[in-house]
């Protein structure tokens, strides 16, 4: 597919936004609250519906087989220089997606000092939406954010690129919904889109090209996208040129988990469709973790050949002379999740990354960094107050769980397991009274038993190979257990204390507060055991990073990069943002009393401020956006 436009980078003058503004056609949303149990269940239903049937309805083999050639690319080698903006991880709350949308957009944004313009091409690496994709979804969380940032430009004829990869929540309805918005050239906003398929080859002057592949929820690529790079690399390409690889996930930070099969086929793709023709794979960029973080190549690796190496100080050295220490080649690998959703943390990436293919590479900048990740995780401290919703369930599940346990209680006996612990004083004697109920009732075990297992299966087992670690979700489901069997205890010793003489008038009285006890301290306890659990095995063990973060819902610390490519020379801009903005909107110059009406209405049922002003923001200082590391530098071809 060839680049559509060849015009010169300036502006049409002719080009004029419409200045009238309607109102919003889309919902704006917050951060999705993971912790929801309808969330959870939809989520995780949706999830396991498509890594089933992913297989069985790959979308990319109907998309290659009706295109009529296997090699098409987007060539942009007749203009002197490229602006290239590269996004992960954007659709989810309004306020942190339209803040990172509206910094891309500016034509220009001055960071420490340095001026960069807006990309002539935007990249999204992946993740486009949450928590699935659906067309609602993709409208409320991605497209209306950006079509509002950079609105439509009437008889625009040099509008910027824009390019999708998909991520493991694009794949969630095996991308129907990604195809029909990124795969039919559309614009977004004032953004045109270009690529036919889900992954795609851009070719840039100089000899630098970008590949964007699929990996399609750690499957195998599928031979038509195997076959459509291969046809690039032989039929377009020459030795020497220098790649952008852009995937969906960081592979090498999994692989420094456990045995990653997503790794295994990132290996197998770069090594059989790049270095084997003779490419420079010189940076790798992906999303899905919600932070920054570049690794660089510090111990190449003896089974690969030597490729381009870093320019060497010769000093007074002979012509002739090798330098002392051997150069490495400058290799990067670099996570850019930040477009909007939360916060993933930093403090416990691994520092060096050893068996790589190319070899060792060590961690050389992160955003945040460890100690401001670190102090984050603390906030889980105050998880029963941030996650309500997942307080009121288990406010209701040690509710129920109560009036279960007391009916099953009874067994002929005038007294139930709440009268009988209520007359009971030592610590002792109150769990052998409740053993003995526990074993005397098969389904109040059945329910412990069920509860124990589900915890344990809840444990994050992705950086242990050992088996023993579900005895700390054991450990965590086994809190649940004695909390709220003490819980009873009190709230039972409670009520024949200090109610004895009311509840002769009033019958109810103990059973409603020890309702109201268990609705009101469950929820709070539960929900503060949940916090408790994931921040000590964050900190302590490393695990848990996506639940002890997502469920802090953090908006702040979200970055992109601003790619920058010009003759000799390709400058990489790792831009971060450490606070999102609400969104203010410029003041509506014509509307009638009908409009108006709607947008109210529409502030007052979401309870939204809407802060009309007539200048422009200052989002650079709002944001406090900044160079996350000093620019990346990097040596054109030859």
């Amino acid at each position: 597919m060839a680049h559509k436009d060849k015009a010169s980078d300036k502006q049409n003058t002719n080009q004029t936004p419409n200045t009238k503004r309607k109102p919003l056609d889309f919902k704006r949303l917050p951060m999705v609250d993971w912790y929801h149990v309808t969330q959870l269940i939809s989520t995780g239903f949706k999830a396991m519906m498509s890594a089933i049937f992913g297989a069985y309805a790959d979308r990319r083999e109907v998309q290659a087989a009706i295109k009529a050639t296997t090699d098409e690319t987007c060539d942009y080698c007749d203009k002197q220089e490229v602006w290239i903006d590269y996004v992960s991880d954007m659709g989810d709350g309004f306020d942190s997606t339209y803040t990172v949308a509206k910094l891309l957009s500016q034509k220009e944004l001055v960071v420490d000092g340095i001026t960069t313009k807006m990309g002539n091409i935007l990249i999204l690496g992946g993740d486009q939406v949450y928590p699935v994709a659906t067309r609602e979804e993709y409208e409320n969380r991605f497209h209306g954010p950006y079509a509002t940032a950079n609105p439509r430009i009437k008889g625009g004829r040099e509008r910027p690129h824009l390019y999708a990869l998909p991520g493991n929540h694009d794949w969630y309805d095996g991308l129907a919904s990604y195809l029909k918005l990124f795969c039919q050239q559309r614009t977004i906003g004032n953004w045109e889109t270009q690529q036919e398929r889900s992954y795609f080859a851009i070719k840039l002057p100089y000899g630098w090209w970008i590949w964007g592949i699929d990996i399609q929820l750690e499957a195998d690529i599928d031979k038509p996208q195997l076959d459509y790079f291969k046809s690039i690399a032989k039929g377009k390409m020459e030795k020497g040129d220098k790649v952008i690889l852009c995937t969906a996930e960081p592979s090498w930070v999994y692989s420094t988990n456990q045995e990653s099969r997503s790794y295994r086929n990132l290996k197998f793709f770069e090594q059989r469709y790049i270095t084997n023709f003779g490419m420079d794979l010189v940076v790798t960029i992906a999303g899905d973790l919600h932070h920054y973080a570049r690794y660089t190549l510090t111990e190449e690796s003896p089974n690969i050949p030597n490729e381009t190496q870093s320019e060497p100080e010769f000093f007074n050295r002979g012509i002739n002379e090798k330098p002392a220490v051997p150069e490495v080649p400058r290799r990067h690998k670099i996570t850019a999740g930040g477009g909007g959703a939360f916060l993933h943390p930093t403090h416990n990436l691994a520092t060096k990354i050893a068996n790589l293919r190319e070899g060792t590479f060590e961690l050389a900048s992160r955003f945040p960094n460890k100690k401001q990740s670190r102090n984050l995780t603390f906030k889980n401290l105050l998880f029963p107050f941030i996650k309500w919703r997942f307080t009121v369930f288990w406010g209701l599940f040690y509710l129920f769980f109560t009036w279960f346990l007391q009916s099953n209680s009874y067994k002929g006996s005038a007294k139930g397991y709440v009268e009988k612990i209520a007359e009971i004083e030592g610590f002792t004697d109150f769990w052998k009274a409740t053993l003995e109920v526990i074993l005397g009732s098969p389904m109040v075990a059945i329910t412990i038993g069920v509860m124990m297992l589900g915890f344990s299966l809840f444990t994050d087992t992705t950086k242990h190979k050992s088996k023993g670690i579900r005895i700390v979700g054991a450990i965590h489901g086994a809190c649940y257990i004695f909390a709220i069997f003490t819980l009873i205890w009190q709230m039972a010793w409670f009520n024949s204390s200090f109610l004895p003489d009311y509840s002769q008038y009033i019958p109810w009285l103990p059973s409603l507060l020890l309702m109201a006890g268990m609705l009101f301290f469950g929820g709070l306890t539960g929900s503060f055991i949940m916090g408790i659990y994931l921040l000590t095995t964050n900190l302590i063990l490393k695990l848990h990073d996506n639940e002890a973060f997502s469920s802090l819902e953090e908006t702040s610390y979200k970055n992109f990069l601003r790619i920058h490519l010009r003759p000799n020379e390709l400058t990489i801009y790792p831009i971060g943002i450490n606070q999102v903005v609400k969104w203010k909107r410029p003041i509506l110059e014509r509307y009638d009393w009908r409009e108006k009406m709607a947008i109210n209405m529409d502030n007052w049922i979401r309870k939204a401020k809407w802060e009309e002003q007539a200048e422009e923001v200052d989002l650079v200082a709002e944001t406090q956006a900044h160079l996350i590391e000093k620019p990346i530098v990097l040596k054109g071809k030859g």
